[in-house]
């Protein structure tokens, strides 16, 4: 899966395109295979692979969905982050996010 799948890492998105990842994912998991090797993180077996996979793309969903009604609001980006919510997303992750917002 390579830099589309990152197993209980947060992604470094600066530069990339989550909205793709989201669909080369989508079409990852109508391949029947056992294990999904993701680029960065654990590699899981069987089902749990699978599941796993699904979190990741359910997280990049959120993600984009959050960081475009942020931007979408009209708020500055200081307004924006105060008022985000990244759900369970590690701390050390809004510089990252800030950025988008941008």
């Amino acid at each position: 899966m390579s830099e589309v799948y990152f197993n209980r890492v947060f992604p470094a998105m600066r530069t990339a395109f989550p909205m793709e990842w989201i669909s080369v994912i989508d079409a990852a998991l109508q391949i029947d295979i056992k294990t999904f090797v993701p680029g960065h993180g654990f590699i899981e077996d069987g089902l749990q692979s699978r599941q796993k996979l699904r979190e990741f793309q359910s997280a990049i969903k959120y993600i984009f969905a959050e960081v475009q009604r942020l931007r979408d609001s009209g708020k500055t980006r200081e307004e924006a982050l105060q008022e985000a919510n990244w759900g369970a997303i590690p701390l050390g992750c809004y510089r990252t996010l800030s950025r988008k917002l941008q």
